[in-house]
């Protein structure tokens, strides 16, 4: 659903079983049946889903490969949803398998994007069984799936009017000091979706909003994070079903709750707002010609666009206006230091105010008492007389 700049997404963790990749793509059939009641635009699933991330050396075996393709075929021809579907898979090409996320509408595959970073530290792997997709060559742009010739490498995916545009990264990307998300946001994407397969870990929970926070308010986008859940979790972790939708530094919609059942989160990603932010971020202008990247592909992909527009929360309707009280008595303390600090420019420390007896007034008379008591200046030297 797009409307009025409005845009709908989902993040969504099915349940899976390792190695049965039919299984999990029913699964995520099911989920998106569910999903499309809410009539979001873009769906994105966790980090190898169709076959499962904890596969192991399964990896090297041609009948988990078939088997993988048939599910990924099996879907397309079963896929009802109109909206796009993001989800996690392999591809072998020249003997080397790409750990990479498949983008999709309806019955066709847009693209597919490798993952750069591989981690291989504490109870990652993935070096043993991936290459890189940092080391793909640079005319590989296209890569043969299912009888297709379909997009492969740095490819962002926009709409016809190119006011939505989004790119994909998976899991390590994120925590790479320079992560593939920096050039898709420098490139055009307005968001950016993280399929991943995180393991729950005390403490990383918080670590991952910093990360997807910062992100997103760094480059004024939107940022997507899914995590598979705990039916995929093996005998060595516990998989977190962590799941985020960060907007502009806030998170619009949270789900860690470590459950094996199919779940999801949806928010409503303000676009026209993000644009708009863009437009007056001068460090945001000035990566342009630094981060120019004349490799991307672009393709296109459909967006329905609605008269209606149902929020999955509702509108601040004073959006301006502090909600906590840390951020009101930000505001009173740095009306207070400003206050002071134009009285010792003069210097003096008597102040004559009128009080009507309405707000404007009466505020005044209260930002001046606190500042006088903050900064040790007897009230005395304060004057107030009523109008």
């Amino acid at each position: 659903m797009y409307s009025h700049g409005f845009l709908k997404v989902a993040a969504a963790s099915p349940t899976v079983k390792l190695a049965d990749p039919i299984y999990n793509v029913e699964k995520m059939l099911e989920l998106l049946d569910e999903i499309s009641a809410k009539n979001p635009s873009i769906v994105s699933f966790p980090e190898m889903g169709v076959p499962g991330y904890s596969i192991g050396d399964l990896i090297f075996q041609d009948y988990l490969y078939d088997s993988t393709k048939e599910a990924i075929s099996y879907f397309l021809k079963n896929n009802k949803y109109n909206g796009v579907v993001i989800f996690g898979s392999y591809l072998i090409i020249n003997d080397c398998a790409y750990n990479c996320a498949f983008v999709c509408q309806k019955d066709q595959i847009l693209g597919i994007v490798p993952k750069s970073y591989l981690p291989h530290t504490n109870e990652f792997y993935e070096s043993r069984w991936f290459a890189s997709g940092n080391y793909i060559v640079e005319d590989c742009d296209y890569v043969n799936f299912l009888g297709e010739d379909i997009p492969f490498g740095k490819v962002l995916f926009t709409s016809e009017k190119a006011d939505v545009c989004f790119g994909v990264e998976i899991c390590g990307d994120m925590w790479s000091p320079v992560s593939p998300n920096e050039s898709l946001f420098t490139n055009g994407a307005l968001i950016v979706f993280n399929l991943s397969a995180s393991p729950a870990e005390v403490g990383k929970v918080e670590e991952r909003r910093i990360i997807t926070k910062a992100t997103s308010f760094k480059f004024n986008g939107a940022y997507v994070y899914v995590s598979n859940n705990g039916s995929e979790s093996s005998s060595e972790v516990i998989f977190s079903n962590h799941k985020m939708i960060c907007e502009n530094g806030e998170i619009l919609a949270e789900n860690n709750d470590i459950t094996l059942n199919s779940n999801y989160i949806i928010a409503d990603l303000d676009i026209n707002k993000l644009h708009f932010l863009r437009r007056n971020n001068s460090y945001f202008k000035s990566v342009q010609d630094q981060m120019r990247d004349d490799q991307f592909i672009f393709v296109e992909f459909d967006i329905d666009n609605t008269k209606e527009f149902v929020f999955e929360k509702e509108i601040d309707l004073y959006p301006y206006v502090p909600k906590d009280k840390k951020s009101l008595q930000e505001i009173i303390d740095i009306q207070a230091a400003a206050l002071i600090k134009r009285l010792h420019h003069i210097g003096i420390e008597k102040t004559i105010l009128g009080v009507s007896g309405g707000l404007d007034s009466t505020l005044a008379l209260l930002s001046l008492c606190y500042a006088y008591d903050k900064y040790g200046i007897d009230r005395k030297n304060i004057l107030g007389f009523t109008l």
